[in-house]
């Protein structure tokens, strides 16, 4: 057999400076075999969690749309006035004792139930005094798909 052995001896016994050369050689190799097997684990490790965010995404998508459809389902509700797709203040107040959904959802985006005047000032962007159900959904939408504080999302409405 033909090891390292049966190799390096004679070298090293002709050359003793060919033991640097050996030594440096194997240690360079070991560390490049060991670089790639990270590499490789790394990049499993990688794969599944751009699967796991993908599923989530998916997740937070259905989620939304369900969620969209509810407050949709709701501003059509005879309950919020003849028009039922414009809120005034009273409405637009009411709605978040109608909708637990939203109210959850504005809740865990740090709005209270006691921001709700404001954010009828701030989301009623023609400032007739009313909030159509758009300004309200386009809102929810990017609240819920949207990076960032909910005030912040706020800032970007145009």
């Amino acid at each position: 057999t033909d090891g390292w052995d049966d190799v390096c001896r004679p070298l090293v016994e002709a050359e003793p400076i060919l033991l640097i050369f050996v030594l440096v050689f194997l240690v360079v190799f070991a560390f490049g075999i060991l670089n790639m097997i990270v590499a490789l684990v790394i990049q499993k490790q990688n794969y599944h969690a751009d699967v796991r965010d993908d599923h989530q995404e998916q997740e937070r998508r259905h989620h939304a749309k369900d969620l969209m459809k509810e407050i949709n389902g709701l501003m059509f509700n005879d309950a919020f006035g003849p028009s039922g797709r414009i809120l005034d203040r009273s409405d637009f107040a009411a709605l978040f004792t109608e909708c637990e959904p939203l109210l959850q959802l504005f809740e865990g985006a740090g709005f209270s139930v006691f921001d709700t005047q404001r954010l009828h000032v701030v989301l009623d962007r023609d400032k007739d005094g009313t909030v159509s159900a758009e300004e309200l959904l386009d809102f929810t939408h990017k609240l819920i798909l949207g990076d960032g504080s909910a005030w912040g999302t706020l800032c970007t409405l145009s």
